[in-house]
């Protein structure tokens, strides 16, 4: 593993020698830590995975503000530059899936397939109290005990979160999460995951996975999900507990 910058832009990457780039994109208020489970599950893929602009060594190192846009545009351009052949299978999580249909969206050149989890749309879910309540949010989850939280949320663990300035929460707040993407032309796996905390809403909304593509998935163990990566990059058949929607 090694870190570098690229256009203000910084990220890790493994396995350098091998033919095949797989980019993952990290959700809201953490970084690219949180791929570091499923890392050594793709020993035979290239991984370039950016810390989003607003987070990780990208906001501590440079002054970029977040946006869907900007994070679409380094990070195609991080492709472009970096990635084997200048094309990648692109993977993003949550808000990261956002950020992976908007590559595919206005940079289907660099895009060989997409899988995305996490992927909503909230009608309505706008206003100057927004910022706050994401902001609540995560310092409840930073608050709790890990085995309240493993509890709540159906034997998941979430990491506490990084400090973040309330100027990211007031970004990521200024999104619009009620406009569906235009047609893009990569294949693309939409995975909605069924289980959900009882005390901090996780479940994804299996319509909203409708929309977007035609499969979903339930679980979340690391190796899974690369095997899952894997599968649908290569073409190969999908794991047998995927259910089509």
């Amino acid at each position: 593993m090694a870190r570098q910058k690229f256009e203000q832009l910084h990220y890790q990457y493994f396995n350098g020698t091998q033919p095949t780039t797989i980019v993952l994109i990290h959700g809201a208020f953490c970084d690219s830590d949180d791929w570091d489970l499923v890392v050594s599950y793709f020993p035979n893929h290239h991984l370039l995975i950016p810390d989003n602009p607003g987070h990780g060594l990208t906001a501590k190192l440079e002054s970029l503000p977040f946006s869907v846009d900007l994070a679409a545009q380094k990070i195609a351009n991080l492709i472009t530059t970096h990635a084997k052949h200048g094309k990648a299978h692109v993977v993003g999580h949550s808000l990261g899936a956002h950020i992976a249909i908007r590559i595919a969206t206005k940079y289907p050149g660099v895009v060989d397939t997409a899988l995305v989890s996490g992927y909503e749309v909230y009608p309505g879910l706008s206003g100057p109290a927004l910022p706050y309540m994401l902001w609540t949010m995560n310092k409840f989850n930073d608050a709790m005990p890990r085995p309240l939280v493993r509890l709540a949320m159906n034997g998941t663990d979430l990491r506490r979160g990084k400090p973040n300035p309330f100027s990211l929460y007031q970004q990521i707040a200024a999104e619009s999460t009620n406009i569906w993407p235009e047609r893009w032309p990569a294949r693309t796996l939409v995975i909605a995951a069924g289980l959900g905390g009882w005390l901090i809403p996780s479940a994804d909304h299996p319509e909203d996975a409708k929309k977007l593509a035609a499969i979903g998935v339930k679980g979340n163990a690391p190796k899974l999900f690369a095997d899952t990566v894997v599968a649908w990059s290569e073409g190969k058949d999908l794991h047998p507990n995927f259910v089509a929607l």
